[in-house]
């Protein structure tokens, strides 16, 4: 039976229109002569249209096992049967399972990270002792919070803010070995050494033994500071633990504001912290203090659709304090009677001692650095048919001011080329090698400014 093309109604055919079931249209052929003509369910129509409807996959088609199958994946996919956000139809969408409802205009975050030395490895030792595994902690948090700025009744459209904080609390142990003087070698008693010679002479000591009268003030009071031996060995014969301890505390700040359609403005703001404890294996403990910060002040300005300017202030500072352990608290070198170094509180403290044998004494040296820069720049740009202008201006002043003196406290070398040992020649004050401090009076104070102006013009 062939089928023509008839008007937009339809097509011209045998077939009889019935009106339509369930919203579909159903075309049925007349009955041929002879047949016998059937009763019409009036649901048939609906059923047919519900029974195309469901999926040839759809569990309504699908074997048992086939079934079991499906509910697997599903249980693979959604993690459980009732999760939420595996049906509509299921409970209702909870906290991390694509919550409905507007988003907040702020938002922020907190993380926190805890340490603790309780299961660390003790550190290496060099010289095979049990050393006490020191116990420390170590900290660091870290926070941001941002949005508008509105108060009820007052700021209304407010400016958008953003600030991150971090804060760190850092410990870090370290092994520390060292050769120094036992008791019997501090009374003069070096008959471990032979033989031991009189620098004045040139003979020996009788039985290798400085007589206590020729034992030097100056090295009575430094030796004070050497700690007694805790265990004997040829290379080392003291060993202790070291703990440096860091804090350091940096924030970070945002802040942009549009007025009109012509108008941005925003700043940042930074700035950061850190204090540093430094010790050694004689007690001293020397603190290093850092503080920078930064700010900076933008206005973006549109003059017309092809001009636009750029203004900016920037301000920097960057200061940094070294204090040894003995500034400002005690006199050591005036103490023990040691002249011809520095003498002001800044710069209190034992000479460093050198020598080819058992450790030296030594601690750092002060500084004071405050350096600062200022800055006024604007830029500009103007789209002049094809070609791209820009333009711009920079000021900016820089300042050092510094205070500072080169191994202020002098340095006394120990070679033993008179005496034999070392520890002969700093007990009888016989030293070969004297380094002067940097400078005589007060530690030098520096001050240095300078200007820079500065400008361009581009075409392009």
């Amino acid at each position: 039976m062939s089928i023509a093309p008839g008007s937009a109604r339809g097509f011209r055919t045998g077939f009889r229109r019935h009106p339509p079931a369930s919203g579909r249209l159903h075309w049925r052929a007349p009955p041929t002569p002879g047949s016998r003509r059937r009763a019409v369910d009036p649901n048939a129509a609906a059923q047919s249209a519900a029974a195309e409807a469901i999926p040839s996959n759809s569990s309504f088609n699908q074997s048992p096992a086939e079934l079991n199958k499906s509910a697997s994946d599903g249980l693979l996919i959604n993690g459980t049967v009732n999760n939420g956000a595996s049906t509509p139809y299921a409970q209702s969408a909870a906290f991390g399972n694509n919550r409905r409802g507007a988003g907040s205009l702020y938002n922020g975050s907190l993380g926190i990270i805890l340490d603790n030395s309780a299961l660390d490895a003790r550190n290496f030792s060099y010289t095979g002792q049990n050393t006490p595994k020191p116990g420390y902690d170590k900290f660091q948090g870290i926070g941001s919070f941002g949005g508008p700025i509105r108060i009820p009744h007052l700021i209304q459209n407010g400016p958008i803010f953003f600030v991150a904080y971090n804060w760190t609390r850092n410990h870090t142990a370290n092994i520390s070995s060292a050769l120094v003087p036992t008791e019997v070698q501090r009374t003069g008693d070096l008959s471990a050494f032979a033989p031991v010679y009189d620098p004045t002479t040139g003979a020996p000591f009788p039985g290798n033994v400085i007589p206590t009268t020729r034992i030097s003030p100056q090295a009575t009071a430094l030796l004070n500071f050497y700690p007694q031996p805790n265990f004997n060995s040829s290379l080392y014969n003291y060993q202790v633990p070291i703990v440096g301890e860091t804090h350091q505390d940096s924030m970070q700040s945002r802040l942009n504001k549009t007025i009109g359609n012509k108008n941005q403005l925003y700043g940042t703001f930074a700035f950061q912290r850190t204090a540093v404890d430094t010790p050694n294996l004689f007690g001293f403990l020397d603190k290093t203090s850092t503080l920078g910060s930064n700010t900076q002040i933008n206005w973006s300005h549109r003059m017309s659709q092809r001009m636009f300017a750029h203004f900016q202030i920037t301000f920097s500072r960057m200061s940094t304090t070294l204090l040894p352990n003995f500034a400002s608290k005690e006199n050591v070198s005036g103490t023990a009677g040691i002249s011809g170094n520095a003498q002001d509180p800044l710069n209190w403290g034992p000479p460093a001692l050198q020598f080819t044998s058992i450790t030296g004494l030594t601690d750092g040296t002060a500084a004071v650095n405050h350096n600062q820069t200022t800055a006024y720049s604007y830029d500009g740009l103007w789209n002049y048919g094809r070609h791209n202008v820009t333009y711009g201006a920079d000021l900016k002043r820089v300042e050092f001011n510094n205070i500072s003196q080169q191994n202020p406290r002098g340095t006394f070398t120990f070679t033993g080329a008179a005496t034999a040992p070392p520890v002969a020649a700093g007990l009888t004050n016989t030293h070969q090698k004297v380094t002067p401090r940097g400078c005589h009076g007060t530690p030098r104070k520096s001050k240095s400014r300078a200007h820079r102006v500065w400008g361009y013009l581009c075409l392009g």
